[in-house]
């Protein structure tokens, strides 16, 4: 069964749909800068199809991709299941590719800066390569009944630390060799020639006899590896480990690989496979920072965001129990006491829910657990903040569709757990149809006090960006979403902390002080029940002037798919 790796959001499509023969012959973005190189995957069946930047791509896929769909064009068959087309936004890239390949193209997963996915694996042919930590120029190939080839023309981001694929732990190369355990690597030797042979840990080699050795070196007391650097495809090119007071183990000799950089860290374990060369490296690593310990509440409240309102903004956030005053349970949904006149009507009694500047706003965090198993259980902890807004305005003009009845909204910061410390490594922040991801030391995310992360809210829509400015908004770029600098919700005066038991949430209190009464009436909602009234009005493209209300947190994939940073 093939299992796609993409959802799309037709909140907005209708909207979008009206301007497809207008916008549809856009430039897309500059002429990228550096040296472009080529890679080629698969056989020389079918027949070409020209080089063309992937603004958005999906795909039909069976037991391998029947077409590749390449900014709205289907090169390939129409066999297998279609996987929705994702479409990049603003300054996104695709900078990971996962290719299943030998005369055809038996599986393809594309992975965007900004956290997108889209594409799958579902069967058992070909071998597998990776492009890591690029950007993506250009995408061509042949294509008759099936995918017989891809070409991919990328920039390597060699100079940048970028993303690793999980918490606190990279994993990089093929599944070649055996595995062999996470150690600690107070030592580190190395035998390589063109490729790296064998890795001999604290004295204990893994890998094949090949190669020469690049030097034994042992860490001091108080040193630890800061920064590794990793040339990899489907086995290990080239390795390079550097400590903190500049000690050097490992060399890089040959031109194979793709580079990936971990810096500002510390190594605390090294495993991965090995046979008669190290197939794969497990690098277990916490940020170069001091943890956090505590309690979840105390977590959740340390590191609680600011969030800028725009300036205009006029439907603010509110409690729960605010909004409750307000409406009537249906048994499935909620729905406004107050009559709508119109589907669009946007002025009903709560719609303009609590300004922060007035009211202590709460903002509900949510504590979820999950651990990594590949090379030994890596513990994390997701802490996702859900804002919640009695009304949420579309987009459009003259008629404005999309609107509804209650609003949530999260933006989740991921902890690698180490003994009784948290450690930050990753923050999302949730918008629309795409959302964006960032290393918690990423050069383009603010914070408070090293803790707050610092979001900014659209005006009217409040999904959630890093940055002031303008966001395309909808699957087709032609409409936007507006951040400035209004009013500061600074969301840490208001904790409401949420934790999950195993079969239901509930609330551990708010800021230390006991809560359940808030939570309890909504917490454990059927997993349909929507947030508002239900939808009317005119619609078109599938999408109403009135949608219906949202689901609850519990059935987002923050909460319910620990997988969505990965």
């Amino acid at each position: 069964m093939i299992r796609p790796m993409v959802v799309l959001n037709t909140k907005l499509i209708a909207v979008s749909m009206f301007f497809v023969a207008l916008f549809s012959n856009l430039p897309f973005c500059d002429a990228q800068e550096g040296e472009i190189l080529h890679e080629r995957f698969g056989g020389n069946g079918g027949e070409a199809f020209e080089m063309q930047e992937p603004k958005s791509i999906g795909m039909r896929q069976g037991d391998r991709i029947d077409g590749l769909i390449l900014n709205s064009e289907l090169f390939g068959g129409e066999g297998g299941v279609l996987i929705e087309s994702k479409r990049l936004k603003g300054d996104d890239y695709w900078t990971k590719v996962e290719i299943w390949s030998g005369e055809e193209i038996d599986g393809l997963i594309f992975t965007s800066k900004n956290g997108k996915v889209v594409g799958s694996y579902d069967g058992d042919g070909g071998s597998k390569t990776v492009l890591n930590n690029i950007r993506v120029v250009k995408v061509g190939g042949r294509a008759g009944n099936s995918l017989d080839a891809i070409n991919i023309d990328y920039i390597e981001l060699s100079d940048e630390s970028g993303d690793p694929d999980a918490c606190c732990i990279l994993v990089m190369g093929g599944s070649g060799g055996d595995k062999f355990r996470m150690r600690r690597p107070k030592s580190i030797n190395i035998r390589q020639g063109d490729r790296i042979d064998a890795l001999i840990i604290n004295g204990k080699q893994y890998g094949g006899s090949g190669g020469d050795k690049t030097g034994f070196v042992r860490l001091k007391d108080g040193d630890y590896w800061n920064k590794v650097e990793i040339w990899s495809g489907e086995e290990i090119d080239g390795l390079i480990f550097t400590s903190k007071d500049g000690k050097v183990a490992g060399g890089y000799d040959g031109d194979g690989g793709h580079k990936t950089v971990l810096k500002d860290i510390r190594v605390t374990r090294i495993g991965g496979r090995a046979g008669n060369r190290l197939d794969r490296i497990a690098i277990e690593y916490i940020p170069e920072s001091d943890p956090f310990v505590g309690s979840v509440s105390d977590l959740a409240k340390e590191f609680a965001p600011r969030v800028w309102m725009h300036s205009e903004e006029k439907w603010f956030p509110s409690s729960v129990k605010f909004f409750e005053r307000k409406v009537t349970n249906e048994g499935d949904y909620y729905k406004t006491k107050q009559d709508l006149p119109e589907p669009s009507t946007w002025n009903w009694d709560g719609a303009f829910g609590q300004n922060p500047e007035e009211h202590e706003v709460p903002v509900y965090a949510f504590v979820t657990e999950g651990k990594r198993e590949e090379f030994g259980a890596i513990r994390f902890t997701d802490v996702s903040y859900f804002m919640f807004y009695p009304y949420n305005r579309g987009k459009g003009f003259p008629t404005v569709y999309g609107n509804h009845i209650g609003d949530w909204e999260h933006l989740t910061v991921r902890f690698c757990r180490i003994d009784d410390g948290y450690y930050p490594v990753k923050v999302s922040l949730s918008s629309h149809d795409a959302g964006i991801i960032r290393g918690w030391n990423s050069k383009d995310l603010r914070k408070i006090d090293d803790t707050h992360v610092v979001a900014f809210e659209a005006h009217g829509s409040h999904g959630l960006y890093n940055e002031e400015g303008d966001f395309d908004y909808g699957p087709l770029d032609v409409l936007t979403d507006e951040t400035d600098k209004g009013i500061a919700w600074d969301t840490w005066n208001k904790v409401t902390t949420v934790t999950y038991n195993g079969s239901e949430f509930e609330c551990v209190g708010h800021n230390g002080r006991d809560d359940a009464e808030e939570c309890s009436r909504w917490l454990n909602y059927a997993e349909d029940f929507r947030w508002g009234n239900k939808e009317r009005g005119a619609e078109a493209f599938g999408a109403h002037q009135l949608e219906n209300g949202p689901t609850g947190p519990a059935t987002k994939p923050a909460i319910t798919d620990l997988g969505t940073f990965d």
